[in-house]
């Protein structure tokens, strides 16, 4: 009884914590003060929310009118190609539900993730509480939540899989990860710690096996991705050169926070 009471009290901090942190995120956002310390994302004089998560809703908008958005998504305002997993190209009913994916879809799994990531620390009175603020309000886990990254995603399905003890709904999440980002597919590992080798063997043959059916029917995507493999690499605060920090100096000189205003999902 014991335990169910703490249980219950942390999550309910927790649920608390995130509310409250969710609201000073959206105050720094709403009143820009987080940029141009954070790189906006502009178009128009209009600031894009979400955008990161918006070009992969628009690659399916464009995908539903037979382009081919691995090379050009002009239902994108920057012409961002699709440059993910060909499974997010079949999201259901995204032009009838377009509001719903643009805008609370990605407040859904932002809330979740800063949930999450509360629940991994200790609730109790300690130095690492502490640091809880300055993670949360750090520039990449902003950046994150304003961009509504799909790392996010990819964030929560490794959270179930190490939460979840059932063998074939973790071969479903890694998949499900591995084909929209590829990089999930490292936490087969997991299936290493099994007790029998015959079980190890079976698992791992059967997630690469599984993987490799689907990456052999998207090769040519894949092939197209990989050839815009420049999109993948990082700028301006977040890159370790000096270039990026020269371009960064030089981005910030001519972005001024005071001339654009939010703009939370596309029209």
């Amino acid at each position: 009884m014991t335990n169910l009471k703490f249980f219950l009290k942390k999550n309910l901090n927790t649920f608390f914590l995130t509310i409250i942190f969710s609201i000073i995120i959206i105050f720094l956002i709403y009143n820009r003060f987080i940029y141009p310390a954070i790189t906006p994302m502009i178009k128009d004089e209009l600031l894009y929310l979400f955008a990161d998560w918006s070009v992969i809703i628009n690659a399916n908008l464009c995908s539903q009118k037979g382009l081919d958005v691995f090379i050009e998504n002009s239902c994108d305002p920057w012409n961002r190609p699709h440059v993910y997993g060909e499974i997010l190209l079949y999201l259901p009913f995204v032009d009838i539900l377009k509001k719903f994916y643009l805008i609370y879809f990605p407040i859904i799994f932002n809330f979740l993730f800063i949930y999450i990531t509360i629940s991994f620390f200790n609730l109790k009175k300690s130095l690492k509480n502490y640091t809880l603020v300055f993670f949360i309000l750090s520039a990449p886990f902003l950046i994150a939540v304003e961009r509504a990254n799909i790392d996010i995603l990819i964030f929560i399905i490794i959270y179930l899989v190490s939460k979840n003890k059932n063998i074939i709904v973790n071969h479903f999440l890694i998949i499900l990860g591995a084909l929209s980002k590829f990089f999930p597919l490292c936490l087969g590992i997991l299936f290493l710690f099994q007790k029998r080798i015959k079980k190890i063997l079976l698992n791992m043959i059967l997630l690469l096996l599984i993987t490799s059916i689907f990456f052999f029917f998207q090769f040519e995507n894949l092939i197209k991705i990989f050839n815009l493999q420049g999109i993948f690499s990082g700028g301006n605060i977040y890159a370790f050169s000096f270039k990026s920090l020269i371009n960064t100096i030089n981005y910030f000189q001519i972005v001024n926070s005071s001339f654009y205003w939010v703009k939370p999902f596309f029209c």
